[in-house]
């Protein structure tokens, strides 16, 4: 629009202007006045104070004057806000008010300077036209600081490497935050974001943050080995206002690991031991202690392949030992046996491995490490022999001959080698048996002692004995052995008399027993052996094969025949029978017999007329006897047996039903009903031809069960409620039966249906009770089969149906899913949420077990001290926060949660009711940290228990409710395969024993977090230093020590090893009683108390022991063997000291006189021995030097008569000091004294010089004394 255009428009409204005012007041214009400040186009605006972009809703921006009252002039004051701003404000007409309505927070963080409201003031007056005036309002917005800096992620993850150098960035380090507070127009007032790093968990100073860029920096060098894996830093973000506003965030810094550590075994050290001579077991691998073997590369992050080698092994461990080269797991290839050289009947022993092992980095062959490996071999004896079976049996003949093979019998021994080798002894004082020492084999041994018929069966022990062990176990228990004997054949039957004999009469009847002949057999019965059977094999007058029979099996003697016709013709003979008995072998070939004789003498019997056996005869018949079945026998008996005896029904039988078979049995004829006739009397006669009896037979006719059972109806149908007591009657069910007695008596029962235990059946009645306990939610009816049936032969059934219905009760109380519910809402007092619905833990709801939807339709309501705070759904039983309560939870204000009681009711809210409990939990925010220490010190002893509590980390979280103060402890590194931490509670329990010796300091680095989403987290540093306590033998090593004889005491032998794993010097060691040694404990070197002599003890063996000084004191030994080293300290020896000889002196030069012999037999080594001669006369002799023969030089005929005296001395070539001097003496005799000695009555040759064993001996020949010839002969 044009300016002229304006002009004119506001010179018309100047005008109307004033000719209004010609017909206003003042104050009726300043109502309008106020709002455009007396620009009536709305051009010029007016500017309003100013507003906080966090005023609230409701805020009056500015109260207006409310016009004044004219007299006599009724008017109105409108006010209508038009434009931009009529989102965000209102004007009350009534309080002359402009307050706010919206929020203004969202145009502050847009940078919008100011609002403008346009609108127009309307001032109607009564019985005028109303008048519009524009104005035009702008209400400034005061930005204020409200929003804090935000970092553009919550947590960032970062990864540098251990090798990364100090100085430089961190890849992906920069951080950095934006505000979104702004102050349009003012740079000056611009915020600028700063960084602060506020901590690093764990402490470190490894890192700086650069305060206006963010960028992170690596100050120092990591080691990730020995270092922490990862790093938690919080950087805050803080803007330049005062007080500024904050923000944080966590970045996670990972170190990565690099390849700069060689592998390194678990222990420098490992230990195993094996069971000598026991083969290798395919798949099966050596353990270890501490651990198995395994080495690691310390670089964690790596985890480079490792190879693993044997290496400066020797022969002996190659041949008996292979590595995995994958895993170190060490498998034994071999059994170890014995040593081969030992000497001095000692029992062999087992070797001792010792070789390296030696873990190659594959991808590095240069990174390496090494571990010993120490491998004992145990000389185990832990198993007895032990019987495959305990108990074996056998069966043999009697007859078995000598030697044959009865059984087998096998025993194991788990133990291996000589500890493995056992015999076997057999336990039989019978002497019926023997058994192969090694085989196990039983064998006959005394035939002559198997007699089944003395003895059936053999009860004997073998025991296994160890032939070559130590212990020389033996089994336990010893294996039984039950020998059964066969029976055989080798008895025959023995009659026990030589003759029977038996008389009868002629008017005996056929088949009389007339007795019984009997014969025996030791054998067995069950394979026939002892099985007798007769026979007649022949007898006299020839009919006898008519007259008798013989039972095979019983042996029982009967007539076959009567004897009338012996009788008539008046015959008596007397019978002569040969009975044999034979047993029954299965083996006919080794049937053996016995016969005897049996005399049988008839003689004559007086007559007698026909008599029946009874007077009278009474027989009761099923009335459904067929018809010709024999009832009764009425047989009569004629003692004379001359006269056949006739039968016949001479009354009672008029109807004809019954006649006679075989001249005496009465049968039935037609079918006989009982209904008709019950019963009939029969006249039955006996006559003999001459004579006759007759004989009443009364016949009762008995009721057979032929008609059904019948129910009275084929279904019954009953009702009965739910739970009604025990034995409650429901129902009857009748039947009739058309017998009579015991055909008609009825009994019931349930046969089959579903749910046949919950009823019980009277038998006699048909009564129908309760017996369980009847629930119609379980089932609303039942459908059973009952059966009723009588007492008669066959027994006769009917069936019916049965319909049980079950009514249902209210019986049941509503039933909630749970025994209390835990709900959750959020506190809305900075964001109402009109009707919030209550968020259930579990689900809420409840149901009714009642069988019909009446009784189990529920109705929901809630009481409760805070009921009117939440409404329920009374169908449903969702529960919300009354619409009045919206904004009106606040968890700030110290309240955490509220108590109500939700009621279920059934019966649609008019029946049973249940009650439960709600707690609703009102939200909190996660805004705390965890605390905890930064390191935590743990000494506990190495003895420690597994799954023991050692400690606990202290943590506490400032939050108020579990979600956000529930901590969880977790591991980030360190010794996991020792320690365990508790995630829940922090505890640290030991996983695995602990050894000092082994390693005696453990870390773990641990994080504390609380499990809120998202979560905060601090570290802690757990040190445990590891007690040392006495759970160490002292270890005593040494094996063969040597010192040479002769030394002063005192002496040094040698070094024996004496340790301890245990921390401390603590040990005492000292040699066994009565031994010449003495040991210093502190360096374990052994010295003599005595000076030795190879001569009187060759070695000793002995027992070192060493004893610590724990509580208790722990004691370890071993055996030590000193060997004596001989030394040439011993001079040659004569076995006397004094020699005597007789000689002649006519003895020629050469001639040997004496042999005085030395030796040296107490030193091991043998040195050679030199021989001299001294004394007055020795110049007569001479001495062998080497073999101490003493000749004679010269003529000794000048020594007639003498006594000569010589010393001889021994001496060792080597040592010459060392010597040994003995007398010899020599009687010289000449001939006269020889002569003159001589008995002239002598014997042909008589001894003149004799000794004993310290003389030379002198044989002369007596009858010839010129030419006596001598000799000295050594003894």
């Amino acid at each position: 629009m044009s300016q002229e255009h304006n002009n004119i428009i506001n010179m018309w409204i100047f005008i109307l202007f004033i000719y209004i005012s010609s017909g206003m007041s003042e104050a009726q214009m300043q109502a309008c006045l106020q709002f455009n400040g007396g620009d009536f186009t709305g051009h010029t605006q007016l500017k309003l104070p100013s507003i906080k972009e966090n005023s609230p809703v409701g805020h009056v921006v500015k109260r207006f004057k409310a016009p004044e009252r004219v007299r006599g002039i009724n008017y109105d004051v409108a006010i209508e806000l038009q434009g931009e701003g009529v989102a965000y404000f209102s004007y009350n007409q009534v309080t002359y008010e402009l307050t706010l309505t919206k929020s203004v927070d969202d145009l502050a963080d847009l940078c919008v300077p100011s609002l403008r409201i346009g609108g127009k003031c309307i001032i109607a007056i009564e019985g005028s036209m109303p008048l519009e005036y524009l104005f035009s309002l702008e209400v400034p917005l005061e930005h204020t600081n409200d929003n804090p800096p935000v970092f553009q992620q919550e947590v960032y993850e970062l990864e540098v490497s251990e090798s990364h150098l100090p100085g430089t960035s961190l890849d992906g380090g920069l951080i950095t935050a934006t505000d979104a507070d702004c102050y349009p127009g003012d740079l000056e007032k611009a915020d600028i974001v700063t960084y602060t790093l506020q901590s690093v968990q764990p402490k470190s100073n490894a890192f700086e943050l650069n305060k206006t860029s963010g960028e992170i920096k690596l100050v120092k060098e990591l080691d990730y080995d020995i270092g922490i894996h990862e790093y938690s830093l919080k950087v805050i973000a803080s803007d330049s206002r005062r007080p500024p506003k904050t923000s944080s965030t966590t970045v996670c810094v990972h170190v990565i690991d690099e390849d700069d550590l060689p592998p390194m075994f678990d222990s420098h050290v490992y230990k195993s031991t094996l069971i000598g001579d026991r083969p290798p077991v395919t798949g099966e691998f050596l353990q270890f202690d501490p651990e198995n073997i395994r080495a690691v590369d310390q670089d964690e992050g790596q985890d480079a392949p490792i190879e693993y080698r044997i290496v400066d092994a020797s022969s002996d461990v190659e041949e008996h030992f292979a590595i995995d080269p994958s895993t170190g797991s060490v498998r034994q290839i071999k059994p170890v046996g014995r040593h081969t050289n030992i000497a001095n009947g000692e029992v062999p022993g087992f070797p001792t491995f010792m070789f390296t092992v030696q873990a190659i980095q594959m991808d590095d062959p240069g990174m390496m490490c090494n571990c010993s490996v120490v491998i004992a071999v145990d000389d185990v004896n832990d198993h007895a022999p032990k019987f495959e079976d305990d108990v074996y049996n056998a069966t043999i003949k009697e007859n078995t001959p000598t030697g044959t093979i009865v059984m087998k019998v096998s025993a194991d021994d788990d133990d291996y080698g000589i500890n493995n080798e056992f015999e076997y002894v057999l336990q039989d004082q019978s002497g019926a048996f023997e058994i192969g020492e090694s085989s196990g084999i039983v064998a006959v041994k005394d035939e002559s002692v198997l007699d089944r018929e003395q003895r059936q069966n053999f009860r004997l022990s073998v025991a296994a004995i160890e032939t070559k062990s130590k212990d020389r176990k033996r089994s336990r228990p010893n294996a039984l052995l039950e020998i059964y004997l066969d029976d055989v054949n080798d008895n025959g039957p023995v009659f026990p008399k030589t003759e029977y004999s038996y008389s009868i009469t002629d008017g005996t009847l056929e088949g009389h027993l007339i007795g019984q002949i009997i014969a025996s057999d030791a054998d067995e019965m069950l394979m026939g052996n002892g099985q007798v059977r007769y026979k007649i094999i022949g007898g006299s007058p020839p009919d006898w094969p008519t007259r008798f029979s013989l039972g095979e099996k019983d042996g029982k003697l009967r007539l076959e025949s009567d004897l009338r016709e012996l009788r008539k013709i008046r015959v008596y003979p007397t019978y002569e029978l040969t009975v044999r008995a034979i047993d029954q072998p299965v083996n006919f070939t080794t049937t053996k017999w016995m016969d005897v004789s049996v005399k049988v003498v008839i003689t004559e019997q007086n007559d007698f007329a026909p008599k029946f056996l009874l007077e009278s005869y009474s027989v009761v018949v099923n009335e459904l006897v067929p018809a010709g079945t024999p009832i009764v026998d009425v047989k009569a008996v004629d003692q004379d047996g001359d006269w056949t005896v006739d039968y016949s029904i001479v009354g009672g039988n008029e109807d004809g039903c019954f006649k006679l078979i075989n001249g005496y049995s009465v049968v039935s004829c037609p079918e006989i009903d009982r209904e008709e006739v019950p019963s009939y009397v029969l006249r039955v006669k006996a006559d003999d031809g001459i004579h006759s009896t007759e004989v009443d037979v009364e016949i009762t006719l008995a009721d057979a069960n032929d008609n059904q059972p019948r129910f009275i109806s084929r279904l019954y149908v009953f009702q009965v409620k739910e739970n009604v007591a025990h034995r409650h009657h429901v129902g009857q069910v009748n039947a009739t039966d058309r017998d009579e007695g015991e055909n008609s008596a009825l009994k019931y029962r349930i046969i089959h249906g579903e749910g046949t235990e919950f009823f019980k059946m009277d038998e006699t009645t048909g009564d129908i009770v309760v017996d369980r306990g009847i629930d119609a939610e379980d089932r609303s009816y039942f459908l059973i089969i009952a059966e009723v049936y009588d007492q008669g032969t066959p027994v006769l059934k009917d069936h019916c149906n049965i319909r049980i219905e079950v009514i249902d009760l209210n019986d049941h109380y509503p039933t909630f899913s749970s025994e209390s519910y835990v709900g959750h809402i959020c506190e809305d007092d900075d964001d109402p949420m009109p009707r919030q619905e209550v968020k259930m833990e579990p689900p809420l709801y409840a149901s009714d077990n009642d069988a019909t939807s009446a009784n189990k339709m529920i109705r929901y309501s809630i009481t409760g001290p805070d009921r009117k705070i939440f409404q329920v759904d009374p169908l449903y039983g969702t529960l919300y926060v009354r619409e009045s309560e919206a904004g009106a939870i606040d968890r700030d204000a110290g309240r955490d949660h509220y108590n109500i009681e939700m009621l279920a009711t059934d019966k649609q809210g008019t029946g049973f009711d249940t009650k439960v409990s709600i707690r609703i939990n009102i939200n909190d925010h996660n805004d705390n940290g965890p605390i905890a220490a930064e390191t935590v010190n743990i000494k506990i002893p190495e003895d420690v228990e597994i799954d023991t509590v050692v400690g606990q980390i202290e943590a506490s979280d400032a939050d108020a409710t579990e979600a956000n103060n529930r901590l969880m402890y977790g591991v980030v590194y360190g010794d996991l395969e020792k320690f365990a931490v508790d995630e829940t509670n922090g505890t640290i329990t030991v996983r695995e024993l602990l050894d000092r010796e082994t390693k005696c300091h453990y870390c773990l680095n641990v994080s504390i977090q609380d499990t809120a989403s998202p979560y905060n987290r601090v570290y802690t540093m757990v040190n445990i230093t590891v007690l040392d306590v006495n759970d160490n033998k002292p270890l005593v090593i040494g094996d063969e020590l040597a010192i040479m004889e002769g030394l002063p005491s005192g002496s040094f032998i040698g070094h024996v090893v004496i340790s301890d794993p245990d921390d401390g010097d603590n040990i005492k060691a000292y040699v066994e009683e009565n031994v010449p040694f003495w040991l210093n404990s502190t360096d374990g070197s052994l010295y003599t108390t005595k000076v030795l002599d190879r001569e009187t003890k060759k070695y000793y063996r002995f027992t070192i022991f060493a004893e610590d000084q724990g509580q208790p004191s722990l004691v370890s030994s071993n055996t030590i063997k000193v060997t004596v080293l001989d030394k040439n300290d011993n001079p040659p020896s004569f076995p006397q000291n004094n020699y005597n000889y007789m000689i002649l002196s006519t003895f020629p030069v050469g001639t040997i006189v004496a042999t005085p012999f030395a030796c040296d037999d107490r030193d091991e080594i043998r040195t050679p021995i030199m021989y001299t001669m001294k004394g007055e006369m020795a110049d007569y002799f001479e001495i062998n030097t080497k073999k101490g023969l003493i000749t004679i030089k010269e003529s000794i005929v000048d020594l007639a008569s003498q006594e000569v005296k010589l010393v001889v001395r021994a001496i060792d070539t080597v040592l010459q000091s060392l010597y040994t001097e003995a007398n010899v003496y020599l009687t010289v005799l000449d001939q006269t004294d020889i002569c003159s000695d001589l008995d002239t009555e002598s014997a042909t040759t008589h001894s003149v010089i004799t000794s004993t064993t310290t003389q030379a001996t002198t044989t002369v020949a007596s009858d010839d004394t010129a030419n006596i010839d001598t000799q000295v002969v050594e003894n």
